[in-house]
């Protein structure tokens, strides 16, 4: 805490008297067991062990809500961002209760909150996967970034690969569900040999090791544009969105579009993927979602086929 304190007073970000109050507002313990009565704990365990050492001290009635990990039944789950929001859900019905509760802690710690579930996870995990099938198709890894980057992007999907490491990917899209694709596999393989995810992807042995990888497939590689990766980009990214919104697990699409420009550098004149939905048009989202399922991508959601029979766009639906 007192770290990421110090960088943002650093970085202009808070006022050193807002961090002082901070401090002030806090009694450090050393152990779980040393919490004492409370009604809300809110943790981010660094390990398995340790958030199991978190729940057997909990105190008697309190709510657990864990960051950076998978809740378990009556807990909530809080996925934060580096812009300071977080996505806030309940994981069983029984804790529903107690989000307002939660949503006001946070907001008075200075966070911006929506209520999803995952969504950070679920939106990453279709960027990485939407990344992943277009070098299958015949793209390379650096044509896919300048692709991202040149549109608005803050950073492409292979470099985010290379700055967080293949481990803490691969950990974060098995808790999205799919884990990685094949491509991310292999570039992290190579990586192991050449020092990292960068090396991984320009190496000498990448383009051989893909091009195996295409065959073993029986994919032809071919020549996209950087029309066609956007495209193919911005078609899945909207699936989760969309899937959230259909099942309400996220309530607005405005929503989203916010959790895209916190967790993926989203450029923020280009709006967010619900946005960019909109301006695609249902149709031909979903003529491009169904293309993409042939090569692995999730099927289109039920609420395309609802917004073009009612001849509506998610704006004018859910405002």
């Amino acid at each position: 805490i007192a770290r990421a304190q110090e960088q943002a007073v650093a970085s202009g970000q808070l006022e050193p008297a807002r961090r002082a109050a901070d401090w002030a507002r806090l009694d450090p313990v050393a152990a779980p067991e040393a919490f004492g009565p409370t009604d809300l704990v809110i943790a981010k365990p660094a390990s398995i062990a340790e958030r199991d050492l978190l729940r057997q001290a909990l105190p008697a009635g309190a709510v657990l809500a864990l960051s950076g990990t998978a809740p378990g039944p009556g807990e909530l789950g809080i996925d934060r961002s580096s812009q300071r929001l977080a996505a806030i859900w309940a994981a069983t019905p029984d804790r529903l209760a107690d989000l307002p509760r939660l949503a006001a802690v946070l907001r008075a710690g200075g966070m911006r909150v929506i209520h999803a579930r995952a969504l950070a996870l679920r939106l990453e995990a279709a960027w990485l996967g939407a990344a992943d099938r277009c070098v299958l198709a015949g793209a390379a890894p650096q044509a896919v970034d300048a692709a991202l980057t040149r549109w608005g992007f803050a950073e492409g999907p292979f470099a985010r690969v290379a700055r967080l490491g293949a481990e803490r990917t691969a950990a974060r899209l098995s808790a999205a569900g799919p884990g990685p694709g094949p491509v991310l596999a292999t570039l992290a393989v190579l990586g192991e040999a050449t020092g990292g995810m960068t090396g991984g992807m320009t190496g000498a042995g990448a383009e051989a090791a893909l091009a195996a990888l295409r065959a073993e497939a029986g994919i032809v590689p071919r020549r996209l544009s950087e029309t066609e990766i956007l495209a193919r980009m911005l078609a899945e990214l909207a699936q989760p969105g969309l899937a959230a919104r259909e099942t309400g697990e996220a309530f607005r699409p405005g929503d989203i579009d916010l959790m895209a420009g916190a967790e993926l550098g989203f450029p923020a004149p280009r709006g967010g993927p619900m946005f960019q939905a909109d301006r695609i048009g249902a149709l031909a989202l979903r003529k491009r979602l169904r293309a993409l399922v042939a090569e692995g991508a999730a099927p289109p959601p039920a609420l395309i086929d609802e917004l073009i029979r009612d001849g509506q766009t998610l704006a004018g639906r859910f405002t």
